[in-house]
């Protein structure tokens, strides 16, 4: 049964410039949990601070209890962002010669859909550091 497809987007219908984004992801291929879903809330394209809360105690709010019945894990674009740049200037940093084009990282994000966090491993891809001097 699928409640979502692989890509969903609230938009403003004056401006039309997007309110919440979410999409798909599947990681099973790469050993993972399989199924899962990515957001981003952009709060800055609300055309109010009540428009707003009323997305987030409503829209979202239902969103993440269906993910949560469903067993779909909900995670942040943003919050995995921060997490994968952290990782990265870690290997960077180690001194590891970056000659592979993907590395395997694991990262702890919140689960908004159980509000638990949740290990995560995503491929991150990469330049040889040849390349980026």
């Amino acid at each position: 049964m699928e409640i979502v497809g692989a890509n969903f987007e609230v938009t403003d219908k004056e401006t039309g410039k997007p309110l919440f984004q979410m999409k798909r992801k599947d990681n099973a291929n790469y050993g993972g949990a399989g199924l899962y879903y990515i957001f981003k809330i952009h709060e800055e394209n609300f055309p109010d601070e009540e428009t707003r809360d009323r997305f987030m105690n409503e829209g979202f709010s239902g969103m993440k209890m269906i993910a949560s019945v469903m067993g779909i894990p909900l995670f942040s674009i943003d919050e995995m962002g921060e997490r994968v740049q952290a990782k990265m200037k870690e290997i960077m940093g180690s001194g590891v010669d970056l000659d592979k084009k993907q590395y395997d990282v694991e990262i702890e994000l919140m689960n908004y859909a159980t509000e638990e966090l949740q290990h995560l491993t995503i491929g991150i891809s990469t330049k040889p550091r040849s390349e980026m001097e």
